[in-house]
């Protein structure tokens, strides 16, 4: 049979116990002149950030949101323009940044998108131009470019490509015109370029080469 006193009491600490643990929280408001709140969030007993602490413009509208656990930033973590519209999130697992980041315009258009794994850049990364097109695709390995990179006109055109081995160019890289015509080849070992006009035509061979401590440079016009 239970005691009843027993299970009284035991109900009386446990009560004690929570309102403790709420009543050391201690909420921290700061406002701007204007009287609208400018920063909001929790201190724990140690007087260590906890919990959600939100941030904002001047005009009222929230500026960004962070979440701690004793001072060290945890979760997501959300910025915003003046303009209530997304700028950017991440992901903090003890104040060390893994997962996905991703960046925006102003007009909500997607602008950046990397991956973090214990706070290097490990994956995928792609940027975009304000109307949505392609500019940079790419991958990373602790934080280095590895394999294949492009860059691209705003009309989603490839303008440069190129491989990486541990962030450093390796063999054959492109340059590309506007309306797709190729414009260079270049060559990381030898230094040899070749140039064509946007129809097409061959210019000139470029070959760059050390002799006498000096560069000399041998051109060859077709």
């Amino acid at each position: 049979m239970i005691n009843l006193n027993y299970l009284l009491i035991s109900c009386l600490l446990t009560a004690s116990l929570l309102t403790f643990t709420v009543s050391a929280q201690v909420e921290v408001k700061e406002y701007y002149e204007n009287g609208n709140i400018q920063i909001s969030g929790f201190f724990n007993e140690d007087s260590l950030k906890t919990g959600k602490w939100e941030h904002f413009y001047e005009n009222g509208t929230t500026k960004a949101v962070f979440h701690y656990e004793n001072d060290v930033l945890n979760g997501v973590h959300k910025v915003y323009y003046e303009n209530g519209q997304l700028k950017y999130e991440e992901e903090y697992v003890n104040g060390i940044l893994n997962g996905a980041y991703k960046e925006y315009y102003e007009n909500s258009q997607l602008k950046t998108e990397e991956e973090y794994v214990n706070g290097t850049l490990n994956g995928v990364y792609k940027t975009y131009y304000e109307n949505g097109s392609p500019q940079i695709t790419g991958y990373y390995l602790n934080d280095k470019r590895t394999g294949e990179w492009k860059q691209h006109y705003k009309n989603g055109q490839v303008g440069e490509i190129g491989n990486f081995v541990e962030g450093v160019f390796t063999g054959e890289g492109r340059f590309y015109y506007e309306n797709g015509q190729l414009m260079k080849i270049f060559y990381s070992d030898s230094k040899k370029t070749i140039d064509y006009d946007e129809n097409g035509n061959l210019l000139k061979t470029k070959k760059q080469k050390k002799k006498n401590n000096e560069r000399i440079e041998k051109s060859v016009n077709e």
